[in-house]
């Protein structure tokens, strides 16, 4: 059986956690297999405040035990995106 080759891939939904524990959906816009472009869902943190939907460009890292591992190069806010698809 052939496995599959891991990536993100446009239209992909994830699952954001952060260290405070709230979450947010997030989808891919773009992706290169190196790079992507991630459109964030606005959110409350644990404590209340508000987060904006942001537009994030993720680099890849080196996978450890065949996962996808990213780490976040830039951030703005919706309105402004610093890749095109």
């Amino acid at each position: 059986m052939e496995t599959a080759k891991l990536e993100l891939q446009r239209g992909d939904i994830l699952l954001i956690e952060f260290v405070d524990m709230s979450m947010t959906f997030a989808y891919v816009m773009a992706s290169d297999g190196i790079q992507a472009r991630i459109k964030v869902d606005s959110y409350r943190t644990r404590r209340g405040t508000h987060i904006g939907t942001k537009i994030w460009m993720l680099q890849r890292i080196d996978p450890v035990h065949d996962s996808l591992y990213y780490r976040v190069r830039s951030f703005s806010p919706e309105k402004r995106t610093p890749w095109k698809s």
